[in-house]
């Protein structure tokens, strides 16, 4: 017989869950409202950067680099959220990434000189990093894997939009008010997401497991996690096929704007014109996931992204160098790429679901590594058109003989 206070525990476990089971849409899109903010942050600065490097009498190297740092935030931060979620609560530490973020927009806001960006670009990194990887893992606690492959289609293309119009509103905002104003507004949207998570955000975890900080859990959860290859391979493409746009984003800005003279609003709305390019296909997925498994949807992202840089190396070594060139191969890889992410995170995150927040941290660490280190070396490549060109053909081949890799019958990575 369970006594008095199981049965109130299960009572209470029982309208938690009916209260999920109708709120989840909701719980779910606000919490996605703020892994948005996580890509939207440095969508929003991009036309600035080749005048910001002007105004702070630095090197593009150096404002490139804020890029990569965030990125390197992004990633690490998964890490130490992840398993504090499953030992504290979801709500709790998301609270904690969203107070992170809120900070370190409002240092980038007031950074008097580009190291002291670059080191609050880190810190908005590591918060709204566990935000996203929180976001994932939510996701997962909330619903079922064909559930979590339509959900997160529709969240994908919703983190999209934003993206897309991020640039002109940026391009705007420092033309006005100057580069800082665009900090201002992200720390706004940051608050004002927070506030939203405080009054509507339930926790959604089921059971708060006391040993999630153990360091053998830790290190046997990270080690099969690592270990299993349809999850990696998975996770790394995941992480080939976001840094596409960013990829595009760090060395266009130069390209269009010291080359070609485009002016920082022009170049947003460019930006605006090849983001929409995910936004379409964001959209196709959903419409794709009706008759397609994730892993066909994934396969036809692919061969997007082998069509579009082909051409886009083409064109540069046959001397086309007109802005077309540029642009038309960059919305297909886009178009391409923006299939994928969602269809890797529900193959990758559901069947460890009841690894809860080590396998989101897992995730976010190698997706958010891969996009850091693809953006490391696009701080350091030459902005020009070829450049760009076999730096994405380098991803979307490589993208390829990962996905392939992982319809191999070995079990594992590092048993075989």
């Amino acid at each position: 017989m369970p006594n008095k206070h199981e049965i109130i525990e299960r009572s209470l476990n029982l309208e938690k869950g009916k209260v999920m089971s109708n709120n989840k849409y909701l719980i779910i899109g606000i919490v996605v409202s703020l892994a948005i903010l996580s890509v939207l942050s440095t969508d929003f600065y991009v036309p600035a950067m080749p005048d910001m490097a002007h105004m702070m009498a630095t090197s593009h190297y150096l404002i490139k680099l804020t890029v990569s740092v965030y990125m390197l935030g992004l990633a690490l931060s998964p890490l130490a959220f992840g398993p504090l979620s499953d030992r504290f609560g979801r709500r709790p530490i998301l609270l904690v990434c969203g107070g992170l973020g809120l900070v370190g927009s409002i240092l980038c806001w007031l950074a008097p000189v580009a190291q002291v960006l670059i080191l609050s670009r880190l810190i908005q990194g590591i918060g709204l990093g566990g935000a996203l990887s929180l976001a994932r893992t939510i996701g997962s606690d909330l619903f079922d894997k064909n559930e979590f492959a339509q959900v997160a289609g529709v969240l994908s293309l919703c983190t999209s939009v934003g993206p897309a119009i991020a640039p002109v509103i940026g391009g705007y905002l420092h033309v006005h008010f100057g580069w800082r104003s665009i900090f201002l507004l992200l720390s706004v949207l940051v608050l004002s997401t927070v506030t939203a998570i405080i009054r509507k955000v339930p926790e959604t975890i089921e059971k708060i497991d006391p040993h999630a900080l153990r360091l053998q859990d830790l290190v046997t959860n990270y080690r099969e996690l690592l270990a299993n290859k349809l999850f990696m391979c998975n996770t790394l493409v995941a992480g080939l096929s976001i840094s596409t746009l960013i990829l595009f984003g760090v060395l266009s800005t130069f390209i269009l704007q010291n080359v070609y003279h485009l002016s920082t609003v022009q170049y947003g709305w460019i930006m605006m014109l090849v983001t929409t390019a995910s936004v379409i296909s964001r959209t196709a997925n959903i419409v794709m996931l009706k008759t397609r498994t994730p892993e066909q949807c994934i396969n036809i992202g692919l061969f997007f992204m082998l069509i579009g840089s082909f051409f886009a190396v083409l064109m540069s070594a046959l001397g086309l160098h007109y802005l077309l060139s540029i642009i038309i191969p960059s919305m297909v890889i886009i178009f391409g790429a923006g299939i994928i992410p969602s269809n890797t995170a529900a193959i990758a995150l559901i069947p460890f679901r009841h690894k809860g927040g080590s396998a989101g941290a897992i995730y976010g660490f190698v997706t958010m590594l891969s996009v850091f280190a693809i953006s490391l070396a696009g701080s350091f490549l030459p902005a020009t058109a070829l450049a760009l060109g076999l730096m994405l053909l380098t991803i979307s081949v490589l993208s390829l003989v990962i996905i392939k890799l992982a319809s191999t019958p070995e079990e594992t990575l590092l048993t075989a």
